[in-house]
C-alpha cells in the first residue's frame, strides 16, 4: 500500500496476515527511493521541526513497558541546520544519536525495573537555545523522569558558555534527587544539588547553587553579558526553591536567598540592557550622579575594592538591607528592592566619599543606616575646621525602571545634626526562619 499526505510525507508498506508480517517506510520531506526494513517500520527523510522530548519520552515509555510491542525499528532524519537525528536499537537498548553543529553525541536508554528507563548521555558538544519565559510545564512530573547520567564536553545555553558539565540524578521517594550538577569553564564554576519533588500543587524544585569565578567580568562574558564589569573574584551562593522543573529556573521565579562576595574590579559604563543580569543596582546612573558632587573622584565607570551582601528573593523581587560596596573613591551601603519581574528599583544608597584622606571601616558599624551615618561622623569624614565639607555622607534614592532609573539626592545632613534613619521601602515580610543577623551593622 501507499499513503500520501500531500507532498510532506508518504508511507510505503507491505501488509500480511499477522502483525509480524508488517514492514514499511515512512518518508518525510521529498520523495526518494524505497528502503524498507525486513520487518517493522523505518522513519527517514527531512524535517525542519523534530519533537526531541516527544521521541525521548516515547522511548522511555517503551523501554519501561513490560513487553515491547513497538513496530518501530529505526529513525534517520535530517533536521534544520545540518543536524542529523538517528534512533535505533540494533545493539540492544534504544540509542538516540545526534550529529551536527549544535549537538554531537548519543543518549542510551537502559531498562531500570519499575522506574522509567535509565538514561546515559555523552556529548562532545551540546548547544541549547535560550530558555523561554520560564512558564511551568505541568505535563512533566518528577516521577516521569528517569535516572540520569550526563556528561558534556562543551555545554552552551543561549549565549552562555558553560564548558564541561556533568549531571547525576536518581529517583527518590518524593521525585528526583540531583546529587551532582556541575559545569566548569576557564571563567566559571557552577556546583549544585537539590530535589525536584511532587507536591499537591505540582512539581517544585529546591536547589543549592554555588558559583565561583576568578574574574566576574569574564564570567559574565561567558554567560552572555560582555562589557558589564572588569575583574572581580566572585563567590555567589543561592539557596532557593521555585515552582516547576529545575529547567524552569529564573531569578524572578525564585523564593530564597543569594549571598554575594566580589573582589576588586570596576563597573563599566554599559548600556541599560545589561540590567538583565546586573539590574540589582543601577551602577550606570549612580556614578554619573555622584560625579556632580565628587567629579574629581570618579572616572568612566566605577572602581570597587569589594562588594558583599545578601538578597532575599520573593514574589519576583530581590530585597537587600546590607549590600556594601567598598571602593577607593567612596563606600556605599544599599538597601531596598529590585523588581526582577517588574524590572524596576526602589532603593536607597548611603555614600561615604573618601575625602579628607580618611577611609571609613564599614564592617565595624553597629546599627544599620542610622549607625552608618553616625559611624561616618565618628570616623572623621568631615574636614576639621571651616566649611570645607558641609556633610559627612550623602543619601540618594534610586527609583523607576531599569532602563531609566531616577537617581535623586535626598536632604543633606550637616555634621552637627543627628543622623536620620534611611527610609526603608515597604517590603514583604520574611519568615522568621529566614531572618538572619548579618555582619554589616547587625541589620535584620
Amino acid at each position: 500500500m501507499r499513503l500520501d499526505i500531500g507532498s510532506k510525507a508518504r508511507l510505503f508498506a507491505v501488509l500480511g496476515t499477522r502483525d509480524s508480517d508488517f514492514r514499511g517506510q515512512l518518508q518525510l520531506g521529498a520523495e526518494r527511493s524505497q528502503d524498507m526494513p525486513a520487518r517493522g517500520l523505518r522513519v527517514s527523510g527531512t524535517s525542519p521541526d523534530v519533537d526531541l522530548p516527544g521521541w525521548a519520552g516515547w522511548v522511555v515509555a517503551t523501554t519501561t513497558a513490560a513487553s515491547d510491542e513497538s513496530v518501530l525499528t529505526d529513525v534517520d532524519l535530517q533536521m534544520a541546520g545540518q543536524q542529523r537525528l538517528q534512533l535505533d536499537r540494533s545493539d540492544g537498548p534504544w540509542v538516540l544519536k545526534l550529529d551536527g553543529p549544535t549537538a554531537q553525541g548519543f543518549v542510551r536508554f537502559e531498562e531500570s525495573g519499575d522506574r522509567p528507563a535509565a538514561v546515559v548521555a555523552q556529548f562532545e558538544r551540546l548547544h541549547l537555545p535560550e530558555p523561554g519565559d520560564g512558564d511551568v510545564d505541568l505535563t512533566l512530573t518528577p516521577g516521569m523522569v528517569p535516572t540520569l547520567h550526563l556528561w558534556v564536553k562543551d555545554l552552551r545555553v543561549g549565549d552562555a558558555q558553560l564548558g564541561e558539565a556533568r549531571l547525576e540524578a536518581f529517583a527518590s521517594d518524593t521525585g528526583l534527587r540531583v546529587d551532582l550538577l556541575e559545569a566548569r569553564s576557564p571563567d566559571l564554576e557552577i556546583h549544585a544539588n537539590g530535589d525536584w519533588r511532587s507536591t499537591l500543587a505540582g512539581g517544585e524544585s529546591h536547589f543549592k547553587i554555588r558559583m565561583l569565578s576568578e574574574d566576574l567580568g569574564r564570567m559574565l562574558k561567558g554567560l552572555g553579558f560582555a562589557g558589564v564589569i572588569a575583574g572581580g573574584q566572585t563567590l555567589a551562593e543561592i539557596d532557593a526553591q521555585w515552582r516547576g522543573a529545575p529547567y524552569a529556573f529564573a531569578l524572578e521565579r525564585l523564593n530564597g536567598s543569594i549571598d554575594v562576595s566580589v573582589g576588586q574590579g570596576r563597573f563599566l559604563d554599559v548600556n541599560p540592557g545589561a540590567g538583565r543580569i546586573f539590574g540589582l543596582l543601577s551602577f550606570r546612573e549612580l556614578p554619573r550622579r555622584l560625579a556632580l558632587d565628587f567629579r574629581d573622584l570618579f572616572q568612566a565607570g566605577m572602581s570597587f575594592d569589594r562588594i558583599e551582601g545578601r538578597f532575599e528573593l520573593a514574589d519576583g523581587n530581590a530585597w537587600t538591607e546590607n549590600l556594601t560596596v567598598r571602593g577607593p573613591a567612596a563606600d556605599l551601603l544599599i538597601i531596598g528592592r529590585t523588581g526582577l519581574s517588574s524590572r524596576d528599583y526602589d532603593q536607597q544608597v548611603m555614600v561615604a566619599p573618601h575625602v579628607s584622606g580618611v577611609l571609613p571601616v564599614l564592617g565595624g558599624l553597629a546599627a544599620g543606616p542610622v549607625g552608618a551615618a553616625a559611624g561616618f561622623l565618628a570616623q572623621g569624614m568631615v574636614a576639621q575646621g571651616g566649611d570645607i565639607e558641609k556633610t559627612s555622607w550623602v543619601h540618594y534614592s534610586i527609583a523607576g525602571s531599569w532602563e531609566k532609573p531616577v537617581v535623586a539626592r535626598l536632604t543633606p545632613v550637616r555634621p552637627d545634626a543627628p543622623p536620620p534613619a534611611a527610609r526603608r521601602p515597604a517590603r514583604r515580610a520574611v519568615p522568621d526562619d529566614r531572618r538572619r543577623t548579618e555582619c554589616f551593622g547587625g541589620m535584620r
